[in-house]
């Protein structure tokens, strides 16, 4: 069964989400979502319903500029953004996340010869197949927001390269792309070539429980081994001091305080010659 509420264009469904020929077999729901939508371009609803069977998102929603102050609340709300004064809000990020790291960006096409002086070239088949395993039902019990989007003034001879749909699981990234671009489905349907938009597709994932498992598996990697390798003992032993260095403030904040940092070394002696 599968309930559409036409005013804010959203409908949930139930599918297994298999990576199969059949991934997008239940596609009456997403058709009717995008029709209450009025997104009529078929080129960008077959993209639409090919990611949301695989990334086997719950809820499905195509958002505009009209939405900004309903995702807003519903953002406060969720504790995903937060007030930072009259109309300003800000969100925060996972502490070790950062937008872009090289060893990571990927120049993937079908000729090697694209290769640059500093990009990490591969396969355009076998980074879509990896690509495709990993967002594998990664939006499970998430709404994918589908935003169609203008990077251009309309009707500038730049039109053609600027219009796109990002799909994505998190409602940040729609309040940005609001804030960026002109969001509407008429910048979609209005294409001279319909098959023309720049694709983008973008999922989350809970990164504090990733990285825990990540660690759970290193230290039980480990634990087999710390008790009888000195040399690791070694190596963790400066790792923690390290670790403690970085965390003391330096004597330049003290002083801004009015406080002064005294060498743990004077402290013990002080302590023993009582």
């Amino acid at each position: 069964m599968s309930t559409l509420l036409s005013r804010w264009r959203t409908a949930t469904f139930r599918q297994a989400w298999r990576l199969t020929d059949e991934r997008t077999k239940s596609v009456v729901d997403v058709d009717a979502i995008l029709q209450a939508a009025q997104l009529k371009n078929e080129h960008v609803r077959e993209y639409v319903k090919y990611w949301a069977g695989i990334t086997g998102a719950d809820n499905i929603e195509v958002v505009s500029a009209d939405d900004d102050t309903r995702l807003i609340s519903e953002a406060l709300a969720a504790g995903e953004i937060l007030p930072g004064g009259e109309g300003l809000y800000y969100s925060r990020s996972y502490y070790k996340d950062t937008a872009r790291s090289e060893e990571r960006t990927i120049v993937a096409t079908s000729n090697p010869a694209d290769k640059g002086v500093y990009n990490n070239w591969y396969p355009a088949a076998e980074m879509k197949e990896k690509l495709t395993g990993l967002m594998t039902g990664a939006s499970a019990g998430k709404t994918m927001y589908v935003i169609p989007y203008l990077m251009s003034p309309p009707g500038s001879p730049l039109e053609k390269y600027a219009a796109g749909v990002q799909l994505t699981d998190n409602r940040s990234v729609v309040l940005h792309m609001n804030r960026m671009a002109r969001v509407h489905v008429d910048f979609i349907n209005n294409l001279g070539d319909p098959a023309s938009f720049v694709r983008a597709v973008h999922v989350t994932a809970i990164l504090r429980t990733w990285a825990r498992a990540r660690r759970g598996q290193a230290v039980l990697r480990d634990r087999g081994r710390r008790a009888d390798d000195p040399a690791l003992r070694l190596v963790l032993r400066r790792q923690r001091a390290a670790r403690q260095d970085r965390a003391r403030p330096a004597p330049g904040s003290l002083r801004r305080l009015g406080l002064t940092q005294v060498p743990l070394r004077a402290v013990h002696a002080a302590r023993h010659h009582r």
